[in-house]
C-alpha cells in the first residue's frame, strides 16, 4: 500500500509515517510520498529552501482545493502498488481563523468527536468531495504534540490549551533530550512507540487522546 500525506508539517508527517509502520499499512517510511510538504532530495533544495518544503494549515486548504497533486497521486498509473490511500493533516489549533473558520463546540464529552467532524467536513468542502473514499482525517485536537505526548503519559492529553508547550514542559522536567534539532528526525524519535502499535501497552495509549484514537481506528484494516 502507497500512502500519500498532506499535512501541516514535517513533525506531522513523522507521527503519521510511525503510525501507519506500527498499524502494518507500510514496510519503511518511504511507502509514504509526502505531497505537501515536500521532500527535499538534495543539498541545492536544502539551501534554497523551496516553497514546497514547508506547509501551514492554509497550504493545507491550498492542496485540497487545487487538487492537482492528489489527482496526480491517486490517478498516476505508473505508480507500481495499485492500492493507494491519501491522508489530509491538520491540526485544529487555528480552526477559528479567518478562512478556517470552523466553529468550535462546547465543552464536553464529546467535544473532541465533535470537531473533528466538524473539521473533516470543512476539507470534504475544500476537496469539493472529491477523493473521499480514498482519504482518511488525521485531525489533531489541538495538535499533534498531544498525539505524541500520549505516549508519555497517562492522562488525557486533548485538553490542554496549549499541546505543544505541555508537552515541552513533560520532556524538560523528566529530562527527555533527542540528539537532533531536526523537526522531521526529532518527531521520528519522540515518536517512536507509534511503530510499536501492535503491542498491547502502546495501543493503551491511544485511550489517552481521542483524536488519536478515532484517526488510528478509521485507517484501513490490514490484509
Amino acid at each position: 500500500m502507497k500512502f500519500g500525506i498532506i499535512a501541516e508539517g514535517w513533525s506531522d508527517v513523522a507521527v503519521l509515517e510511525n503510525i501507519l509502520l506500527g498499524k502494518g499499512l507500510i514496510v519503511k517510511s518511504s511507502d509514504v510520498l509526502p505531497l505537501r510538504p515536500e521532500r527535499m532530495t538534495d543539498e541545492t533544495d536544502m539551501s534554497t529552501k523551496k516553497p514546497e518544503a514547508f506547509s501551514n494549515w492554509s497550504l493545507v486548504k491550498q492542496e485540497c482545493q487545487d487538487r492537482i497533486k492528489i489527482s496526480y497521486f491517486l490517478g498516476d498509473r505508473n505508480i507500481v502498488e495499485n492500492d493507494r490511500k491519501l491522508i489530509i493533516h491538520i491540526d485544529t489549533a487555528e480552526c477559528g481563523e479567518q478562512g478556517f473558520e470552523v466553529e468550535r463546540p462546547a465543552k464536553g464529552t464529546d467535544y473532541c468527536l465533535t470537531l473533528r467532524e466538524k473539521t473533516i467536513d470543512k476539507i470534504s468542502k475544500w476537496l469539493d468531495n472529491q477523493f473521499l473514499d480514498d482519504t482518511y482525517f488525521a485531525i489533531a485536537i489541538e495538535e499533534t504534540e498531544a498525539w505524541i505526548h500520549a505516549l508519555y503519559e497517562n492522562k488525557d492529553t486533548s485538553k490542554s490549551a496549549n499541546p505543544k508547550e505541555a508537552f515541552q514542559k513533560f520532556l524538560s522536567k523528566k529530562g527527555i533530550k533527542t540528539p537532533t534539532n531536526d523537526t522531521y528526525k526529532r518527531a521520528k524519535i519522540l515518536a517512536d512507540n507509534f511503530t510499536k502499535l501492535n503491542k498491547r501497552k502502546i495501543k493503551d495509549c491511544l485511550d489517552n487522546n481521542p483524536s488519536l484514537k478515532m484517526f488510528v481506528e478509521s485507517l484501513p484494516a490490514v490484509n
